[in-house]
């Protein structure tokens, strides 16, 4: 089971992703999960706000 993740350590995630650290020296600097890291890339290069899930079907 994984741990919780809390907001604060995602926004810091992006923070660093943005800032131009790559996702495996993320994963290691906050010591989370690369897959966690990975998502929340893709999230940003699509623009998808942290914590907002599209429970919508896009047509």
């Amino acid at each position: 089971m994984t741990n919780y993740i809390t907001y604060e350590v995602k926004v810091l995630i992006e923070d660093d992703l943005i800032s131009g650290l790559s996702q495996r020296e993320v994963a290691v600097k906050r010591q989370v999960s690369k897959t966690l890291v990975c998502n929340i890339n893709k999230n940003l290069k699509n623009r998808t706000p942290l914590g907002k899930k599209n429970w919508f079907r896009k047509t």
